[in-house]
């Protein structure tokens, strides 16, 4: 930091600071920003790594000069307002030769750029290829929440200049098609990752970024929507935070001033809804319409409408596609039926029961179930859930439950009337608490889990 000299009885006033600059900040823009002003010299500052500080010293031609460049305080220079301070010769020779000093051997931030630059403009067609190979065998994912509306994937990329990236920065949009403030992107390995989170909390331009890790599948979720090619037609649509008990029909109730061509309602792996479904409309002006009603009412929860493509249609779809092309979908009161029964079930469990599915007692131990229950109870782990949107607190508990994990017995703690609670007992070593929180992160009906 910059400290305050006197001022020597001899000392010419001709010399002042900016600070606040933006990064990208050039000599010409401080002459524009101060020009009513005559200036002799401009030194713009570098940090440790010879990236721009944001802190220039300029040399005035007289102190009439300096009296109209005080005049600029706190004017801004593109999006910022840049501080203007008085200093004097001793200390504008003292801090621009160290700079000088310390820049000597190394080359200009503007010189590094142009060869990364030029660099990536050579290689890009092998390191995509590259990219796409090293993609598959690395796991390492972080998110920067709070980004400058206006900053590019090159400009964040140089944020993080020491951390290896594979493949693109992708900043995420937000339903108008506007950029968040929010990017994911995907890193090399584990010690990439932790240059990355380092990062947490630095501005990028005149913002602080948020650095935080995040999975695999939220990463994807946001890059399959960069996959549509360009002969792609855009006439699929994803919902999500249906009602569990949704059919074809309401869906297309729900669209009713959209042409559908099909619907295809998804189920986990016990054949349950998700509350999501995939529709093919007939065309890009249906998708336009079908925007519209993103965040309408399907009976009691609204409904997130997002726009797709044809190859993430095809994906994400082809599980419950049957070989003849027709969606393999259940009846209503096929799946009410089947609702209902698993409830009745459910409510005829014993403990004992719920032991046996578990751990897969032997029958000896199944006759003395209270005594294997007090052996197998080696933790017990609270959750609170926060749901996505208005999703039903029954609905959030019985998706839950529906988890399943050898050794884990769910628990509902129905005491909080205001708050979500969901309590397990774990009697499987191999199992442990993070685990089964990610498991509930993961639900479509979850927005945030935490201990309790």
């Amino acid at each position: 930091m910059l400290k305050k000299m006197k001022r020597m009885d001899t000392e010419e006033n001709t010399f002042i600071r900016l600070r606040g600059l933006v990064w990208n900040a050039t000599e010409e823009d401080i002459k524009g920003f101060l020009k009513d002003c005559t200036l002799k010299e401009v030194v713009l500052l570098t940090n440790g790594r010879g990236k721009p500080s944001g802190n220039a010293f300029v040399h005035l031609d007289t102190e009439s000069d300096v009296d109209r460049a005080i005049a600029h305080n706190k004017e801004y220079l593109r999006e910022r307002f840049v501080i203007v301070e008085e200093i004097f010769k001793s200390q504008y020779i003292s801090e621009t030769q160290n700079m000088q000093n310390n820049t000597a051997k190394r080359p200009s931030y503007q010189e590094e750029v142009k060869k990364k630059v030029i660099s990536k403009e050579m290689d890009m067609e092998y390191n995509k290829g590259e990219q796409d190979k090293r993609a598959n065998k690395t796991n390492f994912h972080i998110i920067l929440r709070g980004l400058p509306w206006k900053a590019t994937e090159d400009e964040i990329a140089e944020f993080l200049d020491d951390c290896d990236i594979v493949g693109n920065v992708v900043i995420i949009n937000n339903e108008a098609g506007k950029p968040s403030g929010d990017a994911v992107l995907q890193l090399l390995n584990k010690i990439d990752l932790e240059r990355a989170l380092k990062y947490d909390r630095k501005y990028l331009l005149d913002r602080c970024v948020i650095v935080e890790e995040t999975d695999k599948d939220n990463y994807n979720k946001h890059i399959r929507k960069l996959d549509k090619a360009d002969t792609e037609e855009n006439t699929f649509i994803r919902l999500r935070g249906l009602v569990w008990s949704a059919t074809e029909e309401d869906i297309k109730t729900f669209l009713h001033d959209c042409n559908v061509k099909e619907v295809v309602l998804t189920t986990n792996d016990r054949g349950r809804p998700t509350g999501n479904a995939f529709v093919h409309l007939d065309t890009e002006a249906d998708v336009e319409k079908a925007m519209a009603h993103n965040r309408e009412y399907l009976r009691e929860r609204f409904v997130l409408v997002e726009e797709i493509y044809e190859s993430q249609y095809i994906r994400e779809t082809k599980e419950f596609v049957s070989q003849t092309g027709n969606v393999n979908k259940k009846s209503e009161t096929e799946l009410e039926g089947n609702l209902e029964n698993g409830k009745e079930a459910k409510r005829r469990k014993t403990e004992k029961d719920k032991i046996a599915d578990h751990m897969e007692c032997n029958e000896e131990e199944q006759g003395n179930a209270n005594q294997s229950l007090k052996n197998v109870k080696k933790a017990c782990i609270n959750f609170e859930i926060r749901p996505i949107g208005n999703v039903a607190k029954h609905d959030v508990i019985e998706e839950c439950k529906a988890i399943k994990i050898e050794g884990v017995i769910w628990e509902e703690d129905n005491d909080d009337k205001a708050k979500i609670i969901m309590g397990c007992s774990i009697a499987n070593p191999n199992v442990d608490a993070e685990m089964i929180k990610e498991k509930i992160k993961h639900l479509n009906s979850v927005e945030d889990v935490i201990f309790s």
